[in-house]
């Protein structure tokens, strides 16, 4: 039975219609991707830009920030250039400015190769979790990118034109390679933010100063004049509150609180004679005597150079001079420790790290029944707690010293942490049937990165869920010839 001549004529209609719509939104589409094709700042593929570093001021309304970036342009082409961009916007808050500093940029901004924070004094009155914990998280900030301060403009910090490379390079390598040395100390994102949490919540942050050289060098290429950017003084902050360490007693504080010391002393006699010593090594350590916290500070240095000494005979380091400049040295460290003791007390900020890792974890009352077992447990959280910090062989050892006329001890707790100390490898064993890829993704420790004994535990646990090993061990073992790295030995049985 044949279709009616009006039901034919209806599916005709119905079929030109639906071409006709159809090839009407195929029209409109084009129509709107040619147009935003042709107004959208699209950068060509031959153009590329790496964040290297970030600013961050505290404004009226909201956030300054400006990001330093390295331009990469010529990519596919046998020669490269390479600009260096500084790019500000302002935000109500740090994540809103970064994206419209991405909308400036036509990218969207990512800080996984950002290795410089510049922020002011006024960033640090912000609490610091929610200031850099969403660029962490939402902009990939690695952990280990150094936190400074300045009081000039971050911005005028990440633009100023060094005689050598970009502020962002220039201060990195400032940071690793005088570690300890005229107060300079690395403190990383990581380190800042435990800081934070911590007790005390004191950390001291370097602080970066803009200098106009003596002369300005010939040759330079780039226009503007070249700034010198110096490093020795410290910026104390305590919760909101901040304030300065001048050079000197930056430098005394970053000896006590840090275990890999470069750097000068500079010493002068009551003769007018200048010394110059070369720190070659300087070794901190804490004792706790019930509510007391004692520090000890043993720093090895060699003589470098004389100026103004009586006498024309060249100075040698057996000379006697070197020995009173040796013992001056020592006086003075003396003295700025004890001024920097004081300014703690004044501020309540325990920037020297004395109570910060050690008092908070001692939970034993005076005149408490003594208990063996309950001490050891102290001992074991205070190991854990430095070993979550990088310190791998942390040691404390308790030492009951009686008292006399009273059956009573003092518990006396010598904590060495020994030196912070980073992981080379990962190493896996004990896997014969299952892939090295498989366990390795659940690993959280990564390499090149502080140990951090709570993300030992974690990786460990996390491997041990898999549910394919009877045993998993995790433990870090140090790397002959070296001094501060570990290589992480992950154990499994099938």
């Amino acid at each position: 039975m044949s279709e009616r001549p009006a039901l034919r004529a209806a599916k005709a209609r119905l079929r030109d219609k639906f071409f006709r719509t159809k090839w009407l939104v195929a029209f409109i589409a084009v129509a709107i991707l040619l147009f935003f094709g042709r107004v959208t700042n699209i950068r060509p593929l031959s153009q590329s830009a790496l964040v290297i570093g970030v600013g961050i001021d505290l404004a009226d309304d909201g956030f300054d920030v400006s990001a330093l970036s390295v331009v990469v342009s010529g990519g596919g082409s046998a020669v490269a250039s390479e600009t260096y961009v500084v790019t500000t916007a302002q935000g109500a808050t740090v994540s809103e400015a970064l994206d419209k500093i991405s909308q400036k940029m036509g990218l969207l901004v990512s800080l996984s190769h950002c290795n410089v924070l510049v922020l002011s004094p006024r960033a640090f009155s912000v609490d610091h979790v929610r200031l850099l914990l969403p660029l962490v998280s939402s902009f990939s900030l690695p952990e280990q990118a150094a936190v400074t301060a300045t009081e000039s403009k971050p911005s005028d910090v990440l633009a100023a034109r060094t005689a050598t490379d970009a502020s962002a390079f220039f201060v990195q390598a400032s940071l690793l390679q005088n570690l300890g040395g005229d107060g300079i100390a690395l403190v990383t994102v990581k380190d800042f933010l435990a800081a934070s949490l911590s007790r005390s919540g004191s950390v001291n942050i370097p602080v970066i100063d803009i200098r106009e050289p003596e002369h300005q060098p010939s040759g330079q290429s780039g226009g503007g004049e070249v700034k010198e950017l110096v490093m020795g003084r410290n910026l104390v902050v305590h919760g909101g509150e901040t304030f300065f360490l001048e050079e000197d007693l930056a430098q005394a504080a970053t000896m006590l609180v840090r275990d890999k010391v470069k750097g000068r002393l500079s010493v002068t006699l009551r003769d007018g004679t200048a010394v110059e010593l070369r720190v070659i090594d300087a070794s901190p350590s804490l004792s706790a005597d019930g509510m007391s916290v004692h520090a000890s500070l043993s720093v090895t240095a060699s003589f470098l150079e004389v100026q103004h000494a009586a006498g024309s005979s060249p100075v040698t380091p057996s000379d006697d001079i070197v020995r009173v400049a040796a013992d001056q040295a020592a006086r003075d460290l003396e003295h700025r420790l004890l001024a920097c003791h004081a300014l703690a007390l004044e501020h309540s900020a325990d920037f020297l790290g004395l109570e910060n890792e050690v008092k908070p974890l001692i939970v034993y009352e005076k005149d408490e029944i003594y208990n063996a077992e309950r001490i050891n447990e102290i001992t074991k959280t205070i190991v854990d707690k430095y070993s979550s910090l990088g310190y791998a062989f942390a040691t404390v050892t308790p030492n009951p010293v009686p008292v006399e006329g009273r059956d009573a001890v003092n518990v006396v707790l010598t904590v060495d942490p020994g030196r912070r100390a980073y992981v080379r490898h990962v190493n896996i064993t004990g896997n014969t049937r299952t892939r090295d890829d498989v366990i390795r993704r659940e690993v959280r420790q990564y390499e090149s990165a502080w140990f951090d004994s709570d993300k030992v535990k974690i990786s460990r646990d996390r491997i041990d869920r898999l549910g394919y090993f009877e045993t998993v061990t995790a433990e870090p073992k140090p790397v002959e010839g070296t001094r501060d790295q570990v290589d992480l030995e992950i154990n499994v049985k099938e």
